[in-house]
């Protein structure tokens, strides 16, 4: 006859083993591999691609947040997306290229049909795509690492590792915990997330991520008015998910609207955001095409806009989102 006695024993001894087992995985150097660099700076894509497997879950069950380093996401169809994503550049730890947008394709697989954002992303752009100088600089090898992971959690893991605009923290920004190496959290920009076939998509793919969406006041454009239906059903549908904010209280608010933002995505403002300083500080070791690029998006208060406004796309980009008149 069976002791109930040492029963019990054995069930409460092989319970605490899995839990000691459990404390042992949480706190091993392998586990915390995924939540830091190398202090070598080293990066072996291996590594990576064989921890991450444990992060194969559904979306409310993993922090995608954590494991991507995706800060926020930046969309709208209004040209001003650019004033914000380029002020939120400008916080400790954060950095994105002119435009990510790889959560428009429906897999990882799938980036490099993403024109004309895959090339201007490139290491060396194809001569006939002037691309914007602000990039994630990554070679054909790098692409084909991202177009392999498994999910898009993995996807941004490695261009956070791999792209030299978001991997050189170590020695560009001192505002950052230099101890632990980790690359720059990313500010996803793309005018196309808003557009009603894609941003159901991208929320679902980025739990977790807040998303600035700008919009233009309705008016003559029938894409607006469709776009700003959409996003309002999204707020619902994911609750503290999406904020709005309109293209004119931008242009003639712009530290109000800019407080909020940062305060929405749980980033510090200050005023001196709007002069780039700190920005082309982060620079300060990149070309000089780089730091070219950004010095003239300081933002001209006394004419309630911006240079940005005034920028033309890239030779060879996407159709430009409307671009709205500021309010007299």
């Amino acid at each position: 006859m069976t002791n109930p006695i040492l029963v019990r024993i054995g069930a409460f001894s092989s319970f605490a083993v899995i839990v000691l087992l459990a404390i042992y995985h949480q706190s091993s150097p392998q586990h915390q591999q995924l939540h830091r660099r190398n202090l070598s700076g080293s990066f072996d894509p291996k590594t990576i691609f064989s921890k991450l497997s444990s992060y194969n879950l559904a979306p409310e069950e993993s922090d995608f947040r954590q494991i991507a380093g995706i800060r926020a996401i930046v969309t709208g169809n209004a040209g001003g997306i650019n004033i914000i994503a380029n002020v939120m550049f400008n916080a400790p730890c954060v950095l994105g290229a002119y435009e990510t947008g790889y959560l428009l394709a429906d897999e990882p697989s799938q980036i490099d049909t993403l024109h004309p954002s895959y090339e201007w992303n490139q290491l060396k752009a194809p001569n006939d795509a002037k691309h914007p100088n602000l990039s994630y600089g990554l070679s054909p090898k790098e692409y084909e690492r991202m177009k392999a992971s498994r999910n898009f959690g993995e996807l941004y893991q490695l261009l956070r590792h791999q792209s030299p605009l978001l991997s050189r923290i170590d020695v560009v920004d001192k505002k950052c915990d230099l101890e632990r190496r980790e690359p720059y959290e990313i500010i996803d920009k793309s005018p196309h997330y808003i557009n009603p076939e894609y941003l159901q998509k991208v929320l679902e793919k980025t739990p977790m991520v807040p998303v600035v969406v700008l919009m233009k006041s309705d008016g003559e454009f029938g894409r607006t008015a469709a776009s700003r239906v959409n996003v309002e059903k999204m707020q619902e549908n994911f609750p503290n998910r999406i904020r709005i904010y309109e293209y004119s209280d931008l242009v003639t608010r712009p530290e109000i609207v800019m407080k909020d933002v940062m305060d929405f995505v749980e980033l510090p403002f200050s005023m001196e955001y709007f002069d780039m300083d700190p920005l082309l500080e982060k620079l300060a070791k990149f070309p000089e095409a780089v730091r070219a690029e950004v010095a003239p998006w300081k933002f001209q208060h006394a004419e309630q806009r911006s240079p940005l406004m005034e920028q033309q796309q890239p030779q060879g980009g996407q159709p430009q989102a409307e671009q709205p008149q500021a309010e007299q």
